[in-house]
């Protein structure tokens, strides 16, 4: 069989070839720098979202507020919760050596008292339950979201400041750590109160 007719029907060095071959090649070409450029965008786009970060703030009148840092476009600050001024006291006891932190705040007038157990008040769960008991709410989308930002404002409150308080283990006079004596009255938490309130 004569292979001749298979041979280019169109010579190389024909400028129909030539230009046919260079708007492939051109096509191609733009096929390569298209997908690299948006394999680019996809990776600073990946970026950028690693970077943003959610931080809480609390303000000089006691609000606290969440805003998204990092981003490429302007951002403004957002009420976090309904709560504000809050406060942590770490509360001790020689009868234990458990430590208990007595969160404070204020909802509206109206003061609030939550009662969190140190070796748990990482468990993101465990606060969220504590604080929706006592009408604290947190502000977001989603119960991930709420464990997360409540993290983020336990963590805020912590960082400014607290202070530590010893209960005692009974009604009646008490000696401090300072050897000063003191008394509680019956309206004064002692210390198996003070656990029973952070279960």
């Amino acid at each position: 069989m004569n292979n001749n007719c298979y041979e280019n029907s169109v010579p190389q060095n024909d400028p129909r070839f030539n230009r046919e071959f260079a708007k492939m090649f051109a096509n191609k070409q733009l096929q390569v720098d298209y997908d690299a450029i948006k394999e680019l965008n996809r990776q600073e786009v990946s970026e950028n979202r690693k970077k943003q970060v959610d931080a809480v703030t609390i303000k000089e009148n006691g609000t606290l507020v969440i805003e998204t840092l990092h981003l490429q476009i302007p951002t403004t600050a957002r009420k976090v919760c309904n709560f504000c001024n809050p406060h942590l006291t770490r509360l001790i006891s020689e009868a234990d050596i458990e430590t208990i932190w007595k969160f404070t705040c204020k909802i509206e007038e109206e003061d609030v008292e939550i009662y969190i157990k140190d070796s748990t008040a990482g468990d993101p769960e465990y606060l969220l339950r504590k604080f929706n008991a006592a009408g604290c709410d947190i502000y977001a989308r989603s119960r991930r979201l709420q464990k997360e930002y409540l993290l983020k404002i336990w963590s805020a409150v912590h960082n400014t400041g607290k202070c530590e308080m010893m209960i005692p283990c009974n009604h009646g006079w008490w000696k401090d750590r300072d050897g000063s004596w003191r008394f509680a009255d019956q309206s004064q938490k002692i210390w198996e109160e003070v656990k029973k309130c952070s279960k």
